[in-house]
């Protein structure tokens, strides 16, 4: 969430003044690894991308970095020598988001693994997809666009290309949070 109040300033801190409230509108979490009990974790999150509807955000839950002379010894690192494979959009958002999760989990793979550390040697042990939605008082969805006006956003080239390349990979996630879609597959049960 403060990743939200730092990028949404005047939306999240002063809901009655633009009359829009952000709510929360689906996750979709990727266990990794475990993150052992009372073991000090980081979180980081970004804004992946946005459709005219939603917001999509990525957490990705790590543990610190070793230390190079912990790491001939550290058994938290083990992951490297397993070949796990990650969301690559940790650090690539056109790749493909192929996952290798162990040998009872049968997956999809890529093929090129992708390190399962961060550029700075976190180990990662989760990815979490979250997406949002605005709306006014009324419950009429507020286009992302028009928040992004109001939080003095205008359209950097860059953060445009980078939110496309995002939407390739988050675009999959849309398809799988639609409404219809779920409780289609929910009636199966």
């Amino acid at each position: 969430m403060e990743l939200l109040c730092h990028v949404f300033p005047e939306i999240v801190y002063d809901t009655k003044k633009a009359g829009i409230k952000l709510a929360f509108g689906g996750s979709s979490v990727v266990f990794i690894r475990e993150i052992p009990m009372l073991w000090k974790y980081n979180v980081h999150a970004r804004v992946i991308s946005w459709s005219r509807k939603w917001l999509y955000v990525q957490g990705v839950f790590t543990l610190p970095a070793s230390s190079p002379s912990s790491k001939k010894t550290n058994k938290t690192n083990s992951a490297k020598k397993e070949g796990y494979q990650l969301p690559a959009a940790l650090n690539n958002l056109n790749a493909d988001p192929g996952m290798s999760s162990g040998t009872s989990t049968p997956t999809t793979l890529t093929n090129a693994l992708v390190s399962p550390t961060t550029a700075s040697g976190e180990v990662i042990c989760a990815v979490i997809y979250g997406r949002y939605v605005f709306k006014r008082k009324s419950r009429e969805t507020v286009p992302v666009a028009e928040v992004l006006g109001i939080c003095n956003y205008t359209g950097d080239e860059e953060i445009e290309k980078r939110r496309a390349e995002g939407w390739e990979y988050v675009k999959g996630l849309e398809q799988d949070w639609e409404k219809e879609r779920a409780l289609q597959s929910a009636q199966l049960v």
